[in-house]
């Protein structure tokens, strides 16, 4: 039997109360977020002046043009089921990504930081 994405995020959130989380990455240039997600594989949209969303194998991040004095940077943690394919396709697309590492924690993963100064690290458990 085949489940649509669709159908298994509705069955999803029939068995849980909490079903998803989104980053809002902030960016002070809204364009070149949105070319840094693009090249990451994601499918990137804008709806007006100052907000875009990306989307990629059922993950989802808003980018929004607001670059506030004095605000931290945001830093988002995505899970991967093959994180060396993930950090070859991006490190391919010409990312700035890191070493990938093993770290003491327990998980394999690099980060990157995309246009706007946010952190978000790529992992998987060991």
């Amino acid at each position: 039997m085949v489940v649509c994405a669709g159908c298994a995020d509705w069955l999803a959130t029939r068995a849980k109360s909490l079903v998803r989380a989104v980053p809002v990455l902030h960016t002070g240039d809204l364009e070149a977020s949105m070319r840094f997600w693009e090249a990451a594989g994601f499918e990137v949209h804008r709806y007006g002046e100052d907000f875009a969303s990306g989307h990629r194998e059922g993950l989802e991040v808003h980018l929004v043009l607001d670059r506030p004095e004095g605000r931290d940077r945001g830093a988002a943690y995505i899970h991967a089921r093959d994180v060396n394919a993930v950090h070859a396709t991006w490190t391919a697309a010409g990312l700035p990504v890191s070493q990938l590492r093993d770290e003491p924690w327990g998980m394999r993963e690099f980060a990157v930081v995309d246009p706007g100064g946010n952190r978000v690290r790529i992992g998987r458990n060991v």
